[in-house]
């Protein structure tokens, strides 16, 4: 299953470079909520982990946008984005998993149907999903950041 899941991600790259300029700033827009925690919570090494995770996601995503794209670039970008920006969401959740709760959990499920879409589906649909998926995501790190500042675990 992993092979397959590597092999789909090294062969599907979704174009976004036909798209409407409108429709690639909102996408693109999407990421400045992994900006949030750190304007409200300041600097720490948590809220430089979300932005990191925001920064890398814009490179790929902005990638996507371009002309011509160069798929070995785009290859690695993605591959930085799915390793390095679930590895930091992950480190994030493990530390502050007892503030989630049912709520949380349902939030992310539901964040996942959207990151879920094929990325070879209708073009708007991915842009849309994706984005709705970087916005679920981004305020549920921004509630767990807000209750490690309020209970003192920051």
């Amino acid at each position: 299953m992993i092979k397959k899941i590597i092999e789909y991600n090294n062969n599907t790259f979704i174009s976004i470079e036909n798209s409407h300029i409108f429709h690639k700033v909102i996408f693109i827009l999407t990421n400045l909520i992994f900006l949030l925690p750190l304007i409200f919570f300041g600097l720490n090494r948590y809220t430089i982990s979300i932005l990191l995770m925001g920064t890398i996601s814009t490179l790929y995503h902005s990638s996507q946008c371009k002309k011509n794209n160069c798929r070995h670039k785009m290859r690695k970008l993605l591959w930085c984005d799915i390793i390095i920006v679930n590895i930091l969401g992950f480190i994030i959740w493990f530390k502050f998993k007892k503030f989630t709760n049912i709520f949380w959990y349902i939030l992310f499920l539901i964040s996942l149907g959207f990151f879920l879409i094929p990325t070879d589906s209708s073009v708007l649909l991915y842009m849309y999903a994706h984005g709705l998926w970087h916005i679920i995501n981004g305020f549920l790190l921004l509630y767990l950041i807000y209750q490690g500042k309020i209970n003192n675990t920051i």
